[in-house]
């Protein structure tokens, strides 16, 4: 191991109470905490984040764009804590916001009577707040960060500083990867891309391609049919039924996920509909979908984190996914199922539609002052404030 004597700038992960790190680069050494609690892989991404510059991505300076606080309903030691950032301290790079970012609180983050303190406008998402996994627009946002990709201004450190010089592109165009479906070239192997969540292979033009673990214990079927690793699931005019199997019997607590990826694929011109029909086991979940759940990405922007969901029925993360109704704005759905605990098992409904334009999604029962009966994850504790050099108050820091 080097000596870090001589790294003049560098982050110290400590023990102390609860977790917490300042934003940006401070010069010289520098503490993150990982205190009793927060010994989770999502927050010590959500705290290395800060250390590397990154906001809340509820306070970007867009944000009422995207959601909308209930200041009702929250604490009133952390409204503080929902204050949007000015554009003179907040630059994102013109990377839309994420509601699958690693940086964003659950949707009843520092509640006082656990209700929702954020929920978005499309309010598909509301389990989606709060999750575990690093996001594609937050790869894409530190690499710009960073001047990994070379196509930004340079910066000294932090998103709210922009300097002048111009870095070139460290992947050129004419010899990188042409990457597809929102992918950018990989800046340690120009010929590859990092690809969105859902898609794979070296250009992003494939399905991200399961384990063997994978092909060992998930059972996934169409009809009580098994399909090949090989294929994609064909949804034509025919209504079919998808099933999804994944984990082992029995409690297994783990930091790493089994996850499974399909396509489910439309002729050209057609789009799709899915429906989620049912979810097993019946437990209580969390907030932000952290120990398991379905991802179904049909919204346009397949950048962006898709639509998430327990698969658990009737719980605290997702009451009211059963029935949810989805149409894609393209003939590819990608879907991603995870989980970390018991083995689960999720039906969905699949259809092949000719339509111009999807409507709406269909949310089954929801309102726009959903009301979460449930506590807030007591898994993780809250922070508490660190001061950050540049600023006049704190900002603590949740996973």
């Amino acid at each position: 191991m080097p000596n870090l004597g001589f790294s003049p700038d560098r982050i110290r992960v400590v023990m102390e109470d609860n977790c917490w790190s300042n934003v940006g680069r401070e010069g010289g050494e520098q503490k993150l905490s990982l205190g009793d609690g927060c010994d989770t892989v999502y927050t010590a991404a959500h705290e290395l984040g800060h250390s590397l510059g990154f906001f809340h991505t509820h306070t970007r300076h867009d944000r009422n764009e995207f959601i909308r606080v209930n200041r009702r309903n929250i604490d009133q030691a952390h409204l503080a804590d929902f204050l949007p950032k000015t554009r003179a301290i907040n630059h994102n790079y013109d990377v839309p916001f994420d509601f699958g970012s690693i940086m964003l609180y659950e949707s009843t983050a520092f509640s006082k009577n656990r209700k929702p303190t954020m929920v978005p406008k499309d309010k598909n998402y509301i389990y989606t707040l709060g999750s575990p996994f690093i996001s594609f627009y937050d790869i894409q946002m530190i690499n710009l960060h960073y001047n990994c990709t070379g196509t930004i201004l340079f910066n000294y450190g932090k998103f709210h500083h922009i300097g002048q010089m111009f870095i070139p592109d460290r992947c050129k165009p004419d010899f990188s990867a042409k990457c597809e479906n929102g992918g950018f070239p990989h800046p340690r192997n120009c010929s590859r891309c990092i690809c969105p969540g859902g898609y794979g292979g070296r250009l992003c033009n494939e399905r991200v391609r399961n384990s063997l673990y994978f092909a060992l214990f998930n059972k996934s079927a169409v009809e009580d049919r098994q399909f090949s690793l090989r294929d994609e699931l064909e949804a034509d005019s025919i209504r079919r039924t998808f099933k999804d199997r994944l984990g082992k019997l029995g409690f297994r607590p783990a930091d790493d996920y089994e996850m499974c990826n399909y396509w489910i694929k439309a002729p050209q011109g057609k789009r799709i509909e899915v429906k989620l029909l049912s979810f097993q086991p019946d437990i209580v979940g969390v907030s932000g979908c952290k120990y398991d759940g379905v991802e179904i990405k049909t919204q346009a922007d397949q950048r962006r984190t898709g639509y998430r969901f327990v698969v658990f029925p009737l719980t605290f993360c997702s009451p009211h996914a059963v029935n949810t109704v989805l149409v894609s704005n393209s003939n590819i759905v990608p879907i991603i199922t995870y989980n970390s605990l018991f083995q689960s098992t999720e039906r969905m409904r699949t259809q092949g539609i000719r339509r111009a334009t999807p409507p709406a999604h269909v949310w089954n029962q929801f309102a726009d002052d959903y009301k979460l009966s449930s506590r807030l994850d007591s898994g993780r504790r809250r922070k508490k404030a660190r001061q950050p050099v540049w600023a006049h108050r704190s900002y603590p820091t949740i996973d």
